[in-house]
């Protein structure tokens, strides 16, 4: 199990959600990975704000728009 597998695994579970679901989910594990790899403590309660708020649906994920 390497980091290959995960992430194959994370995109099938995301493909399975409607759109806006996995947006949304898409975006706090981002969230999350930020997280995990800050050092500094003002960045970090930066984005478990942000992250509380987007799982709470205060906060909306970026809406992105295919191109034509």
């Amino acid at each position: 199990w390497n980091q290959h597998d995960q992430e194959k695994c994370s995109l099938a579970r995301l493909a399975a959600l409607p759109a806006a679901d996995a947006l949304k989910t898409a975006h706090a594990a981002i969230l999350r990975t930020f997280l995990a790899t800050s050092k500094d403590p003002e960045e970090r309660e930066y984005l478990q704000d942000v992250l509380a708020k987007t799982e709470s649906g205060v906060v909306e994920a970026p809406n992105y728009k295919a191109p034509h």
